[in-house]
């Protein structure tokens, strides 16, 4: 080719490009004014303000995150892991839920586990504060479902109905975790981690078996321990911190019942027919509870029970829990 052609070609692909970035800059200057200034490598970061929380009352605001701190990426002795789902009152500070789940980064698990807490509560919250996984698309749409059926008359743009926040910033539910763990989520993982030691070495992953026994008794001991430490947290009296600006040393549960004693109001909306709703929202997710919840295949856990039952139905405790195990394992490898 020709040298002037080649430079025609390349003066004109250069100004065709220069076209399509000025039009590309334009757009994104358009859309988000200040996304230059944000992405500057030079720019130095901003600090971020710090406050003290605020809210106007009850269900105003529930957080929701998941806890994986025994998952199987944290254990490391194979495919088996418990994941927790927990969500928390913004202003009294009741844990309103929390429960064991297979898998935290299902979207319908998350949706269900939402779903159960209206039903349980009778109320729907007027907002969701998560940390921004795509687990809770589900759950969103959800809740955006019921804040249009039963608070048509509160504007999203006003009193936004979901909310995604940095993991970070999640501040109530985060902590929250922190607060598992130095009341019985160390004793649990350690327990768990027993296996580990080479003159134990319990649990095998290479064997269906073994993994099917321990999605059918750790769950169990985990999801009782959460139970014990919901308890314990929404009757316990914090500390009292004198520049708190929500309710401050008293029982979250006394707080929560009791809103108007604190200067809080009740924020939830309670709908006669929302069970009946709630059963609609459920028949248009992908996969049932039932299977959501499922650790084990139903043949299994008849089996199990039925082997649990034969050792009389031990209690399953965190300090009992390999001693469980091993006692059904000897019995169930014989049933094979």
């Amino acid at each position: 080719m020709p040298t002037h052609r080649v430079n025609r070609y390349l003066h004109q692909s250069f100004h065709s490009r220069f076209k399509l970035f000025k039009t590309v800059r334009e757009i994104m200057l358009l859309n988000d004014p200040d996304g230059f200034d944000i992405r500057n490598p030079s720019r130095k970061p901003v600090v971020r303000c710090k406050g003290h929380l605020t809210g106007a009352g009850v269900f105003q605001e529930i957080h929701c995150d998941g806890h994986e701190k025994i998952s199987s990426k944290a254990l490391q002795i194979g495919a088996v892991g418990i994941v927790i789902y927990g969500m928390k009152c913004h202003s009294s500070g009741l844990i309103v839920a929390e429960q064991v789940v297979p898998n935290s980064q299902c979207e319908h698990t998350i949706a269900h586990r939402y779903l159960d807490m209206v039903e349980a509560y009778g109320e729907i919250p007027l907002q969701l504060t998560v940390d921004g996984g795509n687990e809770t698309g589900q759950m969103c749409a959800c809740h955006i479902a019921l804040r249009q059926i039963y608070t048509p008359d509160l504007p999203f743009d006003q009193v936004p109905a979901f909310v995604a926040l940095k993991s970070s910033d999640n501040v109530p539910i985060e902590s929250s975790w922190s607060n598992m763990r130095d009341y019985n989520g160390r004793d649990l993982k350690t327990a768990i981690l027993l296996t580990k030691d080479s003159d134990k070495q319990y649990f095998n992953p290479m064997d269906p078996l073994h993994v099917n026994l321990f999605n059918w008794v750790w769950p169990k001991i985990a999801q009782k321990s959460v139970l014990e430490f919901k308890e314990y947290w929404n009757h316990h009296r914090p500390r009292r911190q004198h520049d708190k600006i929500l309710p401050s040393g008293e029982f979250p549960i006394k707080v929560f019942k009791f809103p108007d004693n604190y200067g809080l109001k009740h924020c939830a909306s309670a709908k006669p027919g929302c069970w009946e709703v709630v059963q609609h929202l459920r028949g248009t997710l992908d996969k049932t509870k039932e299977e959501c919840f499922r650790w084990v295949s139903d043949e299994f856990d008849v089996q199990a029970q039925v082997v649990y039952e034969e050792l009389g139905s031990p209690e399953l405790k965190i300090v009992s829990g390999w001693s469980v195990f091993c006692s059904m394992l000897a019995i169930l490898k014989d049933m094979d």
